[in-house]
């Protein structure tokens, strides 16, 4: 399996700092990616989204190279679940429940199988042949009545919210020609679903030159937030 993938984590044209951070890891037939976007206006977002950087980056080159020969797939997912654990008790144990906090999704590409890992509302994409679909769903709080209204849009879960971790897991098989498009909600309300859409499954260009399409888009509709994507394409 050959991977082309590019990424980007940027400020905007509005905040003052980055909160996002971003991990693109490849080794032969397999790969790691992801995005994290630390929670705003929680104290340390961006501490935590490096947290989660830094934690699945040591995973991968201390545990995950070094034992690969010997590890299988679902062994591998096994890994990261628990390394997740151990990152969310550790932030919860430093700031508290609801202090501090970060989303994140996750990629592993391994020997022709994936794993989509997701927590809050950054979002995983496949695109295979000419469909686009919304992998992850948006761990959002959807209000049933009007009282509630306040409520709409806010995290139901993320990494750090509670002792107690709510996360996604998903595999699936790849196949020859998958591509796989993260990102933050920085990008996906600031460049519209069509406008994704037509990017992802028509260039034909680079990865390169995808994203930097895609950033170009998300700062000419003002980028209100940090925004962080990653593209992978996969070939078998």
């Amino acid at each position: 399996m050959s991977l082309k993938y590019a990424g980007c984590s940027e400020v905007g044209l509005v905040r003052g700092n980055n909160e996002d951070a971003f991990l693109m890891r490849v080794d032969q037939d397999a790969g790691l990616f992801l995005v994290a976007d630390g929670i705003g206006g929680r104290a340390d977002g961006e501490v935590v989204s490096a947290k989660i950087r830094d934690d699945y980056d040591r995973w991968w080159t201390q545990e995950f190279l070094p034992m690969r020969g010997k590890l299988d797939f679902h062994a591998a997912v096994k890994q990261m679940q628990n390394v997740l654990f151990t990152l969310n008790r550790e932030v919860v144990e430093r700031y508290g429940e609801h202090k501090a906090g970060s989303t994140l999704a996750m990629l592993f590409l391994y020997g022709g199988n994936c794993a989509y890992v997701w927590t809050g509302d950054s979002r995983i994409y496949r695109f295979r042949g000419l469909s686009l679909d919304q992998i992850s769903r948006d761990d959002v709080y959807r209000a049933k009545d009007s009282s509630k209204a306040s409520l709409n849009g806010k995290l139901t879960s993320a990494v750090g919210l509670r002792t107690s971790l709510e996360f996604n897991t998903r595999t699936d098989n790849i196949r020859n020609g998958d591509g796989f498009f993260l990102c933050s909600d920085g990008v996906y309300r600031f460049a519209k679903p069509d406008f994704l859409r037509r990017k992802l499954l028509f260039n034909l260009s680079s990865p390169e030159h995808t994203v930097e399409a895609i950033r170009k888009e998300v700062l000419k509709n003002g980028a209100k937030d940090n925004y962080s994507m990653v593209l992978v394409k996969a070939r078998l």
